[in-house]
Formats: structure tokens, C-alpha cells, sequence
């Protein structure tokens, strides 16, 4: 890793890395190792990616923290994604946002901003594939406490 940084700023080729990062964060996701995936992709804000793809990273970044259960730590990066993608006018990823916040305040205990973000997630919704998503996290939001 330290040798691909070092070829990385000597080539003052960040995207390089970020590319790097990004696949070695990936395989300790199918692992299921998280916080190893997380301490790669925490590695990336410092890179000056795109707003596109830091919206993508922060999202990332929030579907981890879920997965270990820290929802407000969760909250925080779906936020920075969500309002990366509004200010820079970016439309794709904007209903996988949504649902994500819609489940991460659920599971925080904040009903009012989970259900200001189901009715957002669905009013953005493209598809009937989308709709149905949603309608089956809404199901298994209003059966279980636990996000597994």
C-alpha cells in the first residue's frame, strides 16, 4: 500500500489510488470485515474526488456504519452524500438516498425524519422497482427493531 501511494504522488495521480483504495475497501466488504473497509475508504475524502463520487463514497461510508449498527454515524455520512448530490445537482443515487436515510432514522428512533424520508424516497421513485424497495423496507421497518 505505501508503495502505491508513493507511485501515486509521484505521478501526482491521485485517482490511481483512490481507484486502489476503493478495491481494496471493496474486498474487505465481501469479507465482511467493515471497519477494514472503512478505514480504505476514510483514506479517499483526503483525494479531491468529485462531488459524484464522494456522494458515492459518503453513501458508502453510511451503508458500513449500518452494517455495524452505529446508525447515527450512518446518518451523518447519508447526509453528506444526500446534500452532496442536491448541491451540485446530481439526480442518480438521490431515491437510494432517501430509502437509506428513510431506514437509518428508523432504526434510530426518529420516526418523524424516517417517515419525511420514506415520503421523499417515494415521490422520487422511478420505477415500479423502486416503489416496490421501498414499500418492502417500509414491511420490514414496521416488523422488527433490528435491521437484520
Amino acid at each position: 500500500m505505501k508503495s502505491l501511494k508513493r507511485y501515486s504522488q509521484e505521478q501526482q495521480d491521485g485517482q490511481a489510488l483512490a481507484i486502489a483504495l476503493n478495491y481494496i475497501g471493496t474486498m474487505y466488504i465481501e469479507k465482511k470485515a467493515y471497519r477494514q473497509a472503512i478505514h480504505y475508504f476514510e483514506q479517499m475524502k483526503k483525494l479531491g474526488l468529485s462531488p459524484r463520487l464522494t456522494s458515492r463514497l459518503y453513501h458508502k461510508l453510511g451503508v458500513l456504519s449500518f452494517k455495524l449498527d452505529n446508525f447515527k454515524q450512518a446518518i451523518t455520512m447519508y447526509e453528506t452524500g444526500k446534500e452532496l448530490k442536491e448541491e451540485h445537482g446530481i439526480n442518480d443515487g438521490l431515491f437510494l438516498s432517501y430509502h437509506a436515510l428513510f431506514k437509518a432514522y428508523h432504526f434510530n428512533d426518529d420516526q418523524l425524519n424516517a417517515a419525511r424520508y420514506f415520503e421523499k424516497a417515494y415521490a422520487y421513485a422511478q420505477d415500479e422497482s423502486e416503489e416496490a424497495l421501498l414499500i418492502l423496507a417500509k414491511a420490514q421497518t414496521s416488523e422488527t427493531n433490528s435491521p437484520e
